[in-house]
């Protein structure tokens, strides 16, 4: 999920047993509450903007070890939280994790 959608799914996470995987891009933890979310092994890869004003990074690299400390966490370097051309890395981190996972 992205932005909002990404707390959407972490708020379903253990609900639906079929969602084997989260793969969160910019959660907004600067605005809206995270600490709800625990561990959980569903969390795979997360991912932020340098520049993200909404899914801080240095917030997210503090929660993450709650969430699941084995999760890759990926900072695209000058990115702002609507990735303007930035997609195509966003493309090609997702495309290499979903590869080799």
């Amino acid at each position: 999920g992205y932005s909002f959608g990404a707390w959407v799914n972490a708020l379903g996470l253990d609900r639906f047993e079929e969602a084997k995987r989260l793969i969160m891009v910019s959660p907004p933890v600067n605005f809206i509450d995270f600490d709800f979310l625990k561990y959980s092994s569903k969390i795979k890869l997360v991912i932020s903007g340098s520049a993200d004003e909404i899914g801080g990074y240095r917030k997210i690299a503090e929660m993450l070890p709650k969430w699941n400390p084995e999760a890759m966490f990926r900072v695209i370097r000058g990115a702002d939280h609507f990735y303007g051309g930035k997609t195509k890395e966003i493309q090609a981190i997702i495309e290499e994790f979903l590869d080799n996972n």
